[in-house]
């Protein structure tokens, strides 16, 4: 966990934003929206371009986890190792990249603790935050109170 805590700070120390949006400009990465059915979000290279797409009719603040999820598997896993990459060429197990990608999105988009009691339904809703990510970051049942 230590060399995704690592990546996240170094994103925010250089470009001094917690913004995915803004972090994928940054970083290259062209976001377009997508009437996709099933998938949320997806990175892929288009030659040389970096295109991130992510599902058109969701809420903003999905969106903007999803956008910085997929900025996840960039900068924590090789190129071209994506989620179809390892589910058909290989015998990894795609959750643990998920996982990690999860991680990465609670250590960017969330700055301070959940409060005592707190559920984590309404501490992801106040970090504006979907509950998943908040879920791998600060476990269930470590900090919360149910």
């Amino acid at each position: 966990m230590s060399h995704i805590k690592a990546s996240v700070s170094s994103l925010i120390k250089k470009y001094k934003t917690r913004c995915p949006y803004e972090l994928a400009e940054h970083l290259g990465i062209e976001i377009f929206e997508y009437a996709f059915r099933k998938i949320r979000g997806l990175i892929f290279y288009l030659g040389e371009r970096k295109i991130l797409g992510v599902k058109a009719n969701l809420p903003e603040h999905e969106k903007r986890a999803i956008i910085a999820h997929e900025i996840g598997h960039e900068e924590l896993h090789p190129a071209n190792v994506g989620y179809f990459f390892i589910k058909e060429q290989t015998n990894f197990v795609p959750g643990r990249y998920e996982r990690k990608a999860d991680l990465f999105v609670a250590m960017l988009l969330v700055d301070e603790p959940p409060e005592y009691g707190e559920t984590v339904e309404k501490y992801a809703a106040r970090s504006m935050v979907p509950p998943k990510p908040v879920k791998v970051y600060w476990g269930e049942g470590k900090l919360f109170r149910e």
